[in-house]
C-alpha cells in the first residue's frame, strides 16, 4: 500500500490493510523482545541480551515504521512530507533475511 500512497494522491489511512499492518507491526515489537537471539554459535534466551540486541538493531526502525506520520503531518497540513516518511514501513521488508 505504501507505493500506492506515494504514487497516487489518495488517502489510504483508514484502509483495512493499512490498519492491519500497523497492528501487526505494533504486536511484533513485544514479540521480538521475547525471541531468542543467535550469536557465537549459540542461541541466547537471556532477556537482557535479547533487549540489547533488539535496541541496537531494530528498535528505531520499528518505532519509525509504526509512528503515525500521516496523522501528525495531516494535522499540520504537510501531507507531502508524511507520504515520504511512510517509506520507513518499506524498510521492515529487510527483516525477511532473518527468516531465510
Amino acid at each position: 500500500m505504501v507505493p500506492y500512497q506515494l504514487g497516487y494522491d489518495q488517502d489510504y489511512t483508514q484502509h483495512p490493510l493499512i490498519l492491519f499492518s500497523l497492528v501487526v507491526y505494533i504486536v511484533d515489537i513485544p514479540i521480538r523482545l521475547r525471541t531468542g537471539v543467535s550469536g557465537q554459535n549459540k542461541i541466547s534466551i537471556d532477556t537482557m541480551e535479547i533487549t540489547r540486541s533488539y535496541i541496537d538493531k531494530w528498535l528505531l526502525l520499528d518505532v519509525l515504521a509504526v509512528f503515525p506520520f500521516e496523522y501528525v503531518f495531516s494535522a499540520t497540513g504537510d501531507i507531502e512530507t508524511a507520504r515520504y516518511l511512510l517509506l520507513f514501513r518499506l524498510l521492515k521488508v529487510g527483516r525477511l533475511y532473518e527468516v531465510f
